[in-house]
């Protein structure tokens, strides 16, 4: 090129013909931008610059994807007049158009020519399928037919690509026609290629296979085709069997064919294959700079789970791209390695790749993961500069991601930035809230989506119904059934939705209603038969839930670790021994104890709780991990069995065990020492607990507060007390109990003020503890006005206790006739204890009178009690 540039400098007068030669050399050459700036010093002189050199100066446009200088050629040949007639300089131009993605001025430019041939029309169709437009390609290939223009082979590969892209196989047996009845098969391996690469992306498997067979001369595009077909629609042995076929027949496979084989691998989880094939890609020197080979590797690796593998793959790699680092991202999210996920991803921008959606979707999973709400807020900025958040993909996630970490002002931030709320971000809403404990929310969220007109979907309406059945509310439950039933088919229910609809119906109390709901279930899974069996243990069921435990068996479905626990627990209440041991060696059988931790808790609680505390604590043996929550579920249990010196002992093992407790260990452990007096390990424990910052946990701190005051230290618990940042109506009220304990009437006046200066609400257990100082000190006026106050200031129903303090008062005080009449005013409790009181009250004051007339009607009730107690045990 060099010596063609000498020899036209070396001209006195550079004719018309050298400067055309000199620009088509520029190009050919593969130096178009040379071109082009010798065509922009000296267009003015080129007065009779011929077609040839403007189609190669708009292939250099094209090269360059330099769309101003190319309609700035165009211009200057319509100037010249070289446009109008000459098909060749139209097709070049439109062809410069769509490869500079100008779909609109290259149809505009095939519109102006009045009589176009094959190769116009060739070069618009080959547009549309470029530039991801088949439709438009096909549509121009029908127009072309009704032109009466015969389409060549080039035309015939573009439209049979359009159809593979769309699927639209009867066209592409409309194509495949026309080529057999114009006999173009013959030795045209190309067209050949196509016909097999279209009717492997439209499914038709058999049809390519047939027509690959057919080539006489099949290479490794032929059966490459057909391979990916296989693979795109899940068949990877068949992809495989047809790379060994291809490997017998000597044809060596390229990058192509390899990707189509480690993603068949991939999809068979045929490791061996895979790592072989790895090997031999290695062998060949092509991995580290052929990075669709290395991502299709990576993805492999990833779906295999071997996650160092892949990250020893991209490592080796010359160039990682940002699908590289998505594949890995994406691979640990897959396999709830989180961190290391989000751990990749700052790799990834230490080594300036640039994050796309992708990248961050996965990312914004992760934090979802392992509660990450700062790392969210993060990713979220980051999406905001870099204006991602348009997309719906991202910002579904990001809504979901606050939603699951409890961030929910962050969440509707979010949500009220839709330009259109569909069905999926109201309903991570839902989720959210009803996974959070805020069932009321999540039915909110569910109603205002409704009148917005949004159709809910089977989580939303599954969720929908959890909601109603955790706040009891049967009216709300039985409206979402009743839509359920406008909308769908009672056939078409889904099978999720219907254990939703049983579950609902147990948790608002309609046990009825939820066996109703199951037996109309078409297909019955294990989780089916769970919500039935679990409605029937809470509600007090329990040989009915064992008959459900059973009978579910019958038809085939095995329980899982849910079915055992709920079964055991039926057969401990029913006293079924026999089933308690067939069941407990049933879980040991399966090694659920070892395998699932919650599982072993769940046991140990059962087992505690059912005074089986020896049982409880093989099960904890057992435990591969003992977390703080077996732990802590062990301790409680020997307590609730009275063991307090075991419970004490197994608290401290697990401090041997280095195992963090938490406010739930202290506070069973706490009770422990405060039942058998451990004064001093009680104070080992208060100082653990300021350690560790719990002090200001209510639980932690009302514990401590009773603690000290049924050890007889009033000071200590009231050091507790006013060290409490938050004092809710249990911890005045513990401290009340201590200042009734100790006999100081005066300072629960003080307590019971200064609860309510605070705008603490009293209960009906806080007015038993006043109730029952006044009745210490003999201030039965005052007990009066407490009574009174309680249900007419705070609405609180007296209960039998409050109402046998003020008897017990008043018998003490000498006035029998006013303590008769509360006796009266009671309703109809079948107790003696206030006859009891209003007798000694009469025996003590001398009333015969009222005493005989006392006595007779305590005999009466005794009657009754007994009567009652026969009809029980009968």
């Amino acid at each position: 090129m060099d010596m063609s540039q000498s020899a036209f400098d070396k001209l006195d007068a550079p004719t018309v013909q050298s400067w055309n030669a000199l620009l088509i050399n520029y190009v050919r050459w593969g130096i178009p931008r040379q071109a082009l700036l010798l065509y922009e010093q000296h267009k003015g002189e080129f007065i009779g610059i011929s077609a040839y050199a403007f189609v190669d100066l708009l292939k250099a446009c094209t090269q360059l994807k330099d769309v101003h200088t190319g309609t700035g050629l165009h211009a200057h040949m319509e100037k010249m007049g070289l446009f109008k007639g000459d098909l060749f300089v139209g097709s070049s131009l439109v062809d410069m158009y769509i490869k500079c993605d100008c779909l609109i001025q290259a149809k505009k430019t095939f519109d102006e020519y009045l009589e176009r041939d094959v190769v116009l029309w060739t070069a618009l169709i080959a547009g549309y399928v470029e530039s991801g437009q088949p439709e438009g390609a096909l549509e121009c290939f029908e127009q072309m037919q009704m032109d009466s223009v015969p389409p060549n082979e080039i035309t015939l590969i573009f439209c049979l690509k359009a159809c593979g892209i769309i699927g639209a196989i009867e066209k592409a047996q409309e194509v495949h026609a026309e080529i057999e009845r114009r006999g173009l098969l013959h030795e045209n391996i190309s067209l050949n290629n196509a016909l097999v690469d279209t009717f492997s992306k439209c499914g038709w498997l058999a049809t390519a296979e047939e027509l690959l067979y057919r080539i006489s001369e099949r290479n490794v595009i032929s059966w490459t085709s057909l391979l990916a077909g296989y693979v795109e629609h899940g068949f990877g042995v068949e992809g495989l069997d047809c790379f060994w076929k291809m490997r017998h027949q000597c044809v060596l496979p390229d990058a192509a064919m390899y990707v189509c084989c480690l993603r068949a691998c991939g999809i068979e989880g045929s490791v061996l294959i895979g790592k072989a094939l790895h090997v031999e890609i290695d062998s060949q020197g092509v991995l580290a700079s052929n990075i669709f080979i290395g991502t299709t590797l990576v993805d492999m690796y990833v779906n295999f789970g071997f996650l160092a593998s892949a990250e020893i793959v991209s490592d080796n790699l010359s160039l990682r791209n940002s699908t590289i680092w998505n594949a890995l991202v994406a691979g640990y999210v897959e396999h709830d390695r989180s961190r290391e996920a989000l751990c990749c991803f700052d790799r990834m921008q230490a080594e300036g790749v640039l994050a796309d959606i992708v990248t961050y979707v996965c990312c914004l999973k992760a934090c979802a993961n392992i509660g990450a709400p700062d790392k969210a807020q993060e990713l979220h900025a980051e999406m905001e500069r870099r204006g991602l958040l348009h997309s719906n993909i991202a910002a579904n996630t990001l809504l979901d991601v606050y939603m699951k970490c409890g961030c929910f002002s962050l969440a509707r931030e979010v949500f009220d930035r839709f330009h259109c709320h569909d069905v999926i971000p109201w309903t991570s809403l839902i989720v959210g809230y009803v996974e959070h404990g805020d069932s009321e929310s999540a039915l909110k969220c569910y109603q205002q989506m409704q009148i917005e007109g949004i159709s809910p979907d089977t989580v939303a309406l599954t969720y929908g119904l959890k909601a109603c059945g955790r706040i009891k509310s049967s009216d709300s439950g039985k409206q979402l059934h009743t839509q359920i039933e406008r909308f769908v088919a009672p056939c078409k229910v889904d099978t999720i939705v219907g254990n939703a609809l049983v579950g609902m119906y147990a948790n608002t109390g309609l046990l009825a209603k939820s066996e109703q709901e199951f037996e109309a279930l078409g297909v019955r899974t294990v989780v089916s038969w769970n919500a039935m069996i679990t409605a029937c243990v809470e509600h007090g069921h329990f040989d009915k839930a064992l008959g459900y435990f059973w009978q579910m068996q019958d038809e085939g479905i095995s329980p899982n670790s849910i079915t055992l626990l709920n079964a055991l627990r039926a057969s401990i209440n029913t006293g079924a021994m026999d089933k308690v041991q067939y069941l407990y060696e049933a879980i040991d059988k399966q090694d659920l104890i070892r395998k699932d931790p919650t599982i072993g808790t769940a046991l140990i609680q059962i087992y505690a709780k059912s005074g089986l505390i020896t049982r409880a604590q093989e099960v904890f043996d057992k435990l591969s991990v003992r977390d703080v929550v077996a732990w802590t579920s062990l301790i409680a249990g020997y307590s609730e069995c009275e063991q307090y010196e075991k419970a004490i002992a197994c608290y401290d093992r697990s401090k041997l065990e280095d195992v963090l407790s938490n406010t739930v260990t202290y506070v069973c452990s706490l009770k422990a020492c405060g039942a058998i007096g451990a004064i001093e390990k009680a104070a080992e424990l208060h100082a653990e607990i300021e350690r560790q910052g719990l002090l200001n946990n209510d639980l932690v701190g009302n514990t401590l507060i009773h603690l000290y005051a049924k050890g007889g230290n009033l000071e200590k618990a009231k050091e507790v007390f006013d060290r409490l940042q938050f004092r809710d109506v249990v911890t005045w009220t513990t401290l009340m109990s201590a200042y009734v304990q100790h006999g100081t009437k005066k300072d629960i006046s003080w307590a019971l003020s200064s609860m309510l200066a605070q705008n603490v609400k009293p209960d009906s257990v806080t007015f038993v503890v006043v109730l029952t100082a006044c009745s210490r000190a003999g201030e039965w006026k005052q007990s009066q006005t407490y009574f009174n106050i309680m249900s007419e200031r705070f609405g609180i129903i007296p209960l039998f206790t409050h109402q046998s303090c003020l008897i017990h008062l008043l018998g003490c005080t000498g006035y029998l006739n006013e303590a008769m009449a509360v006796v009266n005013d009671m309703p109809c409790f079948l107790d003696l204890v206030p006859w009891h009181a209003v007798l000694a009250a009469c025996i003590k004051a001398g009333n015969e009178e009222l005493g005989t007339q006392v006595f007779n009607s305590a005999l009466s009730l005794n009657k009754m009690i007994s009567s009652s107690n026969n009809f029980s045990e009968s």
